[in-house]
């Protein structure tokens, strides 16, 4: 069954990959965005890709069984931070998507 559900997701990473897809969408389809690193990007430079720490925070995940309070820490770091769009793009498009389709968000930490 989980087979069967990634014949029907489709992975696009940019605006330009994710409208390449919508004429195909069917009826009622849902659409589910990732936020971190597809949307948004923290603005501070340590998590950019010329950056030697900038997968730090992906680093700190693997040891996470070896940090106490390791979800705790790293919610309230995601409370905190500053953020920007990963493209400028992805702000006229969400407004023009949401002007034709109902657009539903959930945060989740």
């Amino acid at each position: 069954m989980v087979n069967d559900l990634k014949e029907n997701f489709v992975e696009a990473l940019t605006v330009r990959g994710v409208k390449s897809h919508l004429s195909d969408l069917e009826t009622r389809a849902a659409i589910f965005l990732d936020v971190d690193d597809t949307l948004i990007t923290p603005i501070s430079k340590v998590f950019r890709a010329y950056i030697s720490h900038r997968m730090l925070i992906d680093d700190l995940k693997k040891e996470r069984d070896q940090i106490s309070n390791f979800e705790r820490i790293l919610s309230r770091w995601r409370l905190q931070r500053q953020v920007q769009l990963v493209s400028e793009d992805w702000l006229s498009f969400i407004n023009d998507f949401k002007a034709q389709f109902p657009l539903y968000s959930r945060f989740m930490h």
